[in-house]
């Protein structure tokens, strides 16, 4: 279940793009979303009031406030919970990874403290809820959640279509990594016939990097990726991802950078990559189009690149297997392609590169 419905289609200048949006009613939006889950069969909860459902809502507070009050109407306070979640860079649950859960009054009132925001958000919850430390994901989408409300009202993320699945258009300022200002731009991100293409570019407020990710997660599985541009001489600065990310430590990369790899230009990563053994370096050659497989499973995670579009063992450039512990596990992650600047410094050579991704695919 999405946590927003894709209501209206915005022309742009480059690709197949949308936005998904909230309803404008604050009030209509978790009437409209806790029917969806209902229907859907994904955790309407009926709370204590003869059937009716469970909804729950912020009062408005000053953006960045810390504290947070709001009222839920037919939650049961013994069987259900709020949790809030703080949107900066991305989500982090609040206030405390250690003590995610708000208590709701027997009167449906409820207060907790919160760290710095831009956006809030609180989760109406129940069984089999299981709050996660961050997320660059909208959490509302988690197994569990009975209903939210979320402040300010948001205008919705873009979303582009490529390889048969939708990607949200990261968009964030001194977001990770780098930190970066990631751009929903048209000149950023786009997808056309050739593929998804990112681009660093520089506006009047200084660089903007590209990232997207998938809207669901696909947990154990083959992820492979073809890339239709050379990468084996971004600037020095840059760094190319694809990469499976829940957060720091539940991680799985494929990273092109001469500076992240030196003195090669690529790697592998499992993290946390501070890790003995959590890390393999590689050298990328000068190739046009190249292709990247990653699979992963419980007990291991092996890799392997080669230039070209196909898998043949004339073409392999390096190939790596990773049994060491511990595995990340599967929940609640998403695929990611990025191009950034590390630590958010200009390039070097003065121009942002571009990097075009062909095509992606996953099998369990």
């Amino acid at each position: 279940m999405r946590p927003y419905r894709v209501l209206s289609l915005e022309p742009e200048t480059r690709g197949t793009s949308r936005r998904a949006l909230l309803p404008r009613s604050r009030a209509w939006a978790l009437t409209v979303l806790v029917g969806c889950l209902a229907a859907c069969g994904g955790g309407g909860g009926d709370g204590g009031s003869g059937g009716s459902k469970a909804t729950i809502a912020i009062d408005a507070p000053a953006v960045g406030a810390g504290r947070i009050t709001g009222t839920t109407r037919n939650a049961d306070p013994a069987t259900m919970r709020v949790v809030l979640y703080a949107k900066t860079d991305q989500w982090y649950v609040q206030p405390f990874t250690n003590a995610p859960f708000t208590s709701i009054q027997p009167d449906g009132r409820w207060e907790n403290g919160t760290h710095s925001w831009d956006r809030v958000l609180a989760l109406l919850v129940e069984e089999p809820y299981r709050p996660t430390n961050t997320s660059v994901r909208h959490p509302a989408s988690a197994p569990g959640v009975v209903a939210w409300d979320e402040y300010p009202e948001r205008d919705g993320d873009r979303l582009v279509s490529f390889a048969g699945r939708d990607w949200v258009v990261k968009v964030g300022k001194k977001a990770g990594p780098g930190p970066n200002d990631f751009s929903d731009s048209a000149e950023n991100v786009w997808v056309d016939g050739d593929g998804l293409h990112l681009r660093i570019t520089k506006g009047d407020a200084g660089w903007q990097a590209a990232e997207v990710f998938l809207l669901e997660s696909l947990g154990y599985g083959v992820y492979e990726f073809v890339v239709g541009s050379p990468i084996d001489a971004l600037d020095r600065n840059a760094v190319f991802s694809g990469f499976v990310y829940e957060s720091a430590d539940r991680e799985i990369d494929v990273e092109f950078s001469s500076f992240l790899a030196s003195p090669n230009n690529a790697q592998y990563v499992v993290q946390p990559y501070g890790a003995p053994d959590h890390l393999r370096t590689f050298a990328m050659p000068a190739a046009p189009v190249s292709l990247h497989r990653f699979e992963w499973r419980a007990d291991h995670v092996s890799f392997e690149s080669w230039a070209g579009a196909e898998p043949r063992d004339d073409a392999r450039i390096s190939e790596w297997r990773f049994a060491g512990g511990p595995i990340p596990p599967p929940g609640g992650e998403a695929m990611h392609f990025n191009l950034w600047l590390f630590g958010g410094s200009a390039p070097v050579g003065a121009t942002g590169d571009h990097v075009v991704v062909r095509a992606f695919r996953y099998l369990p």
